[in-house]
C-alpha cells in the first residue's frame, strides 16, 4: 500500500522576517561611476553631435537613447538616415504590394500579372523614399533650406510633407475614378466603413499643434478616406468623347437616344431572386436587359442542376436582352488582353450552349474598361454599355434602406433624363431589388407616360444586333 506524503503542518514552519538592511556590496551604478562608464558615454554622444543627457552622475537611461557597443562608435547620422528611409519606404511600400495582390485576387483577375505588381512596388518605394528621406526630420537633415531660422526648419518639412501625402492621396482618388476602382469600394461596405470611421481621426491628427511627420506617415492612408468622403464616393463622369447616342463600337455607351423610354438593366444575374424580377416584368409586359455572369454561385451558368438554364430560356422566350457581365466579374481594365478574351469567350460558349446565340453588348464589372478594354471588346464585336442613372441598389439592401433607393429613382426621373430617356443601373441578385425597388420602378415607369425597354431598343437598334 502506498503511504501518503506528510505535509508540515502551518505551525511547524518558521517564520523570517525580511531583510531590510540593504545591500552589503557596491551596487552596478556605483561601480559604473568608479570606472567612469558615464564620463565615456557622454563622451561618445558629444562624438555623435547629440545633446548630452545630463551630467555624468548614476541615473536611468533615458527612453529613446540608442544602446552603443562598448568597443563601437555607433553607426553615423548620414548611415542612419539612410537606414530609416528604408525602414520606413520597405514597410509602406510592401503594404501596397501586398493590397495590390489582395485586390487583384478577390476582385476579378484570374492570374496577378507579377511584372507590372513589382513595377508598381518598385514605384511605390521610389516615392516614399523621396518622402522620408528629404521631409522626414532626422539629426543628419537639420534644414531643408540653408539660413533658414531653425525654428522654421521643422515647421516647413512638416508643411511639405503633409502637402506632398495630400497630393498623392488626391492624385490616388483620380486614378481610382478614372479607372472605377471606386465601384469595388461601393460592393465592399466593410472597407467603407473603415474609411468613415478613420476620416476624423485624420483631422484630429492633423489639427494637432505638435504634429510630427512619423504621424502624418502613420495617418496618410486616411487621406484618400477623406477624398472618397468628400467626393460621395460617385465614380467621375466618362469623357465626352465615350459618350455615343447610338449603338457604336469602341466607346462607352451610356444614354438611350430614343426619347420617352427606360431601359432597365440587371448586373450579377441570374440569382435566387430574378425569377421575381421576371414576375414582375410580366406584369407590366416590360422588357428589360440582364447583364449575366458565367461562373455564378459556384456553378456555370449552363450546369443542368442549377435553376440557371431554364432562367436564361425565360429572358430570351420573354423577349428580354441577355448581355455580357464576364465569365468571373473581372475588371477589364486591369486584366491583360488574354484574360479579357477568356473572361468574353468563357460566357459566349457557356450562353450558347443554353439558348443557341451569344450577346453582342457587354456591361463592364465595376463599369469599369479603359482605352485597351474597349479596343479589345471592338475587336470582339460588342458594345460596352454602362448607365446615367444609379439606383444604388447595392448600398440599399434591406427592409429599411431600400426606400432610399426608390426615391433616388423618382428623383432621377423628375429631372427628365438625357433626351427624356433613362439607362438605369439595378441588380437582380438582391432580395429586396428585386421584392421592392423593381415593382416600385415599374409602377413610377408607367405612372410618367414612359416603357420600359430593353438597351438594343433605346438605342435604335434591331433585335437583329443583339446576338452573333
Amino acid at each position: 500500500m502506498a503511504r501518503r506524503r506528510r505535509d508540515p503542518s502551518p505551525s511547524s514552519l518558521k517564520l523570517k522576517q525580511p531583510d531590510r538592511s540593504g545591500p552589503s556590496e557596491k551596487t552596478l551604478l556605483e561601480l559604473a561611476e568608479e570606472r567612469g562608464l558615464f564620463a565615456q558615454a557622454a563622451k561618445r554622444e558629444g562624438k555623435l553631435g547629440k545633446k548630452s543627457a545630463g551630467p555624468a552622475l548614476p541615473k536611468p537611461i533615458k527612453i529613446g537613447k540608442k544602446e552603443e557597443d562598448d568597443d563601437g562608435e555607433g553607426l553615423p547620422p548620414g548611415v542612419e538616415r539612410i537606414m530609416e528611409t528604408l525602414l520606413w519606404s520597405v514597410s509602406l511600400a510592401m503594404l501596397h504590394f501586398t493590397l495590390d495582390v489582395l485586390v487583384q485576387h478577390q476582385y476579378s483577375v484570374d492570374s496577378v500579372v507579377w511584372p507590372k505588381v513589382w513595377m508598381r512596388f518598385v514605384q511605390a518605394l521610389f516615392v516614399f523614399s523621396l518622402l522620408v528621406y528629404f521631409l522626414h526630420p532626422h539629426p543628419a537633415n537639420p534644414g531643408l533650406i540653408p539660413g533658414l531660422p531653425s525654428r522654421y526648419q521643422t515647421v516647413l518639412q512638416q508643411t511639405l510633407f503633409f502637402a506632398s501625402g495630400t497630393v498623392a492621396g488626391c492624385y490616388l482618388i483620380h486614378i481610382t475614378n478614372t479607372y472605377s476602382y471606386l465601384n469595388v469600394m461601393k460592393r465592399a461596405p466593410p472597407i467603407g466603413c473603415v474609411q468613415g470611421i478613420s476620416c476624423p481621426v485624420f483631422v484630429i491628427a492633423s489639427l494637432l499643434p505638435t504634429f510630427s511627420p512619423a504621424v502624418i506617415m502613420k495617418h496618410l492612408p486616411t487621406l484618400l478616406s477623406l477624398g472618397l468622403f468628400l467626393s460621395g464616393g460617385q465614380a467621375a463622369p466618362a469623357p465626352a468623347a465615350n459618350l455615343t447616342a447610338r449603338a457604336a463600337r469602341g466607346v462607352i455607351i451610356r444614354h438611350c437616344n430614343v426619347p420617352g423610354v427606360v431601359a432597365l438593366t440587371f448586373d450579377d444575374g441570374p440569382f435566387i431572386y430574378t425569377s421575381t424580377v421576371l414576375d414582375h416584368l410580366d406584369q407590366y409586359n416590360a422588357k428589360a436587359t440582364f447583364f449575366i455572369n458565367g461562373e455564378n454561385w459556384s456553378r456555370g451558368i449552363a450546369d443542368a442542376s442549377t435553376p440557371w438554364p431554364d432562367i436564361l430560356r425565360r429572358m430570351d422566350r420573354s423577349g428580354h436582352q441577355i448581355g455580357s457581365h464576364t465569365w468571373s466579374h473581372a475588371d477589364l481594365s486591369i486584366c491583360g488582353q488574354e484574360t479579357r478574351r477568356y473572361q468574353i469567350q468563357k460566357l459566349e460558349g457557356s450562353i450558347k450552349r443554353v439558348i443557341g446565340k451569344a450577346p453582342n453588348y457587354l456591361r463592364p464589372p465595376y463599369a469599369s474598361c479603359n482605352q485597351d478594354c474597349l479596343r479589345d471588346m471592338a475587336a470582339m464585336g460588342y458594345h460596352v454599355v454602362n448607365f446615367d442613372v444609379d439606383t444604388k441598389d447595392y448600398m440599399h439592401n434591406s427592409h429599411d434602406s431600400v426606400g432610399h433607393a426608390m426615391s433616388g429613382f423618382s428623383d432621377t426621373l423628375d429631372t427628365g433624363g438625357h433626351g427624356g430617356s433613362f439607362l438605369v443601373l439595378a441588380h437582380d441578385s438582391l432580395e429586396h431589388t428585386s421584392r421592392s425597388l423593381v415593382p416600385y420602378m415599374l409602377k413610377d415607369i408607367y405612372a410618367r407616360g414612359l416603357r420600359a425597354v430593353t438597351v438594343g431598343e433605346c438605342l435604335g437598334d434591331p433585335v437583329s444586333n443583339w446576338y452573333h
